[in-house]
């Protein structure tokens, strides 16, 4: 009975909850507070602010958290079920109807005469929380009754608009605020922050970003594409491959997948469009293949995993070329059944691969001579030993430095202030993030939350294979939602224990968790490469991603591949 009565309160939620999830929460409030009584106001206000902080729209968290609390695991099922169910339904079929008839002028009418009503639910729900945190959900709203404190937090909150290092500096700090006793302390956060980010591997992220713009400034990645053109360029799909085989060799410059997708992007996408391919499908190719730019040594997430599980960054960095070169391929795979089913403009493809070859070999090869050397010199400082992963990443800045002023003569001496600038705006938010990521995981340390996390899923999934499967799920959620480096920095702690229990290499997990992520570089709603790629073309961001579908479930077969062949990744140590 319980499981229908759980079914049919979240259906009902699922059905009716038109605007997003605040605008569901007065329904939600109705169901699960006022109807059954499964909890009370300060549970639900405590759900919601849970619900912001984790992955996931509020309907289904709710759903989730009231199943488990009333039935357990069944419960969660049946209740997230019941949620799901309608959206599913209702979302297909207006999505068709809005694509049909998105220009009539009665459906138009009908969408804003719908806005108040959704705007009245959003406040109707934003009084009931506000009443709950101000005045202890009292029925009589008095001055003197007013919880001063919880309303500095909210306008201080309001005023900031709370982003993501904010909010984890928030979380970070609340324990030791409810308990003083606790260890964690706002002075011992604060120290933590400090101390996490004064980190020599970690000044390898900065000097790679820096490192990655001045290279995409000075023009080294049309060098590289210049040259696999000529040898790939006659083929069936030649174009598309050289540009994923360029993603790779630049993603072992820049250690980034947005600015691979950027420099690449911006050079290769119009050449594609003049050889007649599809826009849509060259985008959403450059958007995929600059994924490779975090798997292909160096990558920035591997720096971060390393901080955050210990591991060798070298050893990372190794384990990534076959996985990168691997995924790489199945991209190649991909591009070349697309062309044989869609055809190619032979003509025009001849011509300018015919352009490449009349310069010759020789030429093609000296004017893409140093681009090439880029990835050879950092990765080959690292692996012969001369110097550490952030030691090569100084190296390779003063190499771009000298390669784009000197010899190719790209960039002029007043442009450095300009990529300085660039370069600081780009890491700026990156450092507050690694700070407040690097404090949270260390109180979440302090409260064993790991251990706990780690003993119930273990409890629960004995399997080795059904445990990867089920981490593996999880991290393209979160990678879905939740930028990388906050992901890895907070979550490697909670779920390496986890993975050493049962034999996984930290070393393997590292390249499943960064290969998991970056899929979530190309899947919305955060899909930071989707963003990107189409500022370069001004395609829809869910066009290209319709386009990406494809290319994603190679990645993701590459995925299943790393995951449970623990050699392509390990083969190399």
């Amino acid at each position: 009975m319980i499981y229908l009565q759980l079914f049919f309160s979240f259906l009902q939620i699922g059905m009716f909850s038109f605007g997003g999830g605040y605008a569901a929460m007065p329904l939600i409030q109705e169901q699960v507070v006022s109807r059954h009584g499964w909890l009370d106001m300060g549970e639900f206000t405590n759900l919601i602010t849970i619900s912001q902080m984790t992955p996931g729209p509020i309907a289904i968290n709710s759903a989730t958290f009231v199943g488990t609390k009333i039935a357990g695991i069944p419960g969660a099922v049946v209740s997230t079920l019941g949620c799901i169910l309608p959206s599913c339904i209702l979302v297909t079929l207006l999505a068709w109807l809005y694509l049909k008839y998105q220009k009539m002028d009665l459906l138009q009418s009908v969408l804003q005469s719908l806005r108040p009503a959704v705007v009245a639910m959003i406040a109707s729900a934003g009084v009931s929380i506000l009443v709950s945190a101000f005045w202890n959900g009292a029925d009589v709203i008095a001055l003197a009754d007013t919880r001063w404190t919880m309303v500095g937090i909210f306008v201080i909150c309001l005023i900031l608009a709370i982003p993501v290092s904010i909010s984890l500096g928030i979380a970070s700090v609340l324990p030791g605020a409810v308990d003083p006793s606790f260890t964690a302390s706002g002075t011992y956060v604060i120290r933590s922050m400090l101390g996490g980010i004064d980190s020599f591997p970690l000044l390898a992220v900065p000097m790679f970003v820096l490192s990655g713009i001045i290279m995409a400034r000075g023009g080294i990645s049309r060098k590289l594409f210049d040259v696999f053109a000529y040898f790939m360029g006659k083929r069936t799909a030649g174009m598309p491959c050289a540009v994923v085989v360029t993603c790779l060799f630049y993603g072992a410059i820049s250690g980034s997948a947005p600015a691979t997708v950027a420099a690449v992007g911006s050079m290769t996408i119009p050449i594609l469009m003049e050889m007649g391919y599809d826009k849509k499908f060259s985008t959403a190719l450059v958007a995929v293949a600059g994924g490779l730019g975090v798997i292909i040594p160096p990558s920035i997430p591997f720096i971060m995993y390393g901080m955050a599980s210990g591991a060798s960054v070298s050893d990372l960095f190794i384990a990534g070329i076959i996985p990168g070169v691997m995924i790489g391929g199945l991209l190649m795979v991909y591009a070349i059944y697309y062309c044989k089913k869609h055809g190619e403009d032979q003509e025009k493809k001849l011509a300018m691969v015919g352009k490449l070859h009349d310069k010759g070999l020789l030429r093609v090869l000296k004017d893409s001579a140093f681009a090439l050397l880029s990835p050879v010199i950092i990765l080959g400082c690292i692996y012969t030993g001369v110097a550490s992963p952030t030691e090569a990443a100084v190296i390779s800045v003063f190499y771009a430095l000298i390669i784009s002023l000197f010899v190719y003569k790209s960039i002029k001496i007043r442009d450095i202030w300009t990529i300085m600038v660039e370069a600081i705006r780009t890491y700026a938010p990156i450092l507050f993030i690694l700070a407040a990521s690097i404090a949270f995981s260390r109180v979440l340390t302090l409260m064993q939350v790991p251990q706990e996390i780690s003993a119930w899923i273990l409890a629960h999934f004995t399997n080795k294979i059904v445990l990867l499967l089920v981490l593996n799920v999880f991290l393209l959620i979160v990678g879905m939602v939740m930028d990388t480096t906050p992901a890895i920095l907070i979550l490697t702690p909670i779920l390496l224990p986890i993975v050493e229990a049962v034999g996984i290499h930290p070393i393997h997990f590292g390249i499943v968790m960064v290969v998991n992520l970056a899929i979530g570089f190309v899947t919305p709603p955060i899909g930071v490469n989707l963003f990107v790629a189409s500022s370069l073309t001004d395609v829809p961001v869910m066009e290209i991603a319709k386009k990406a579908m494809p290319m994603i479930l190679y990645f993701f077969a590459a995925l299943l591949i790393v995951t449970f062949v623990p050699a392509v990744s390990l083969a190399l140590l």
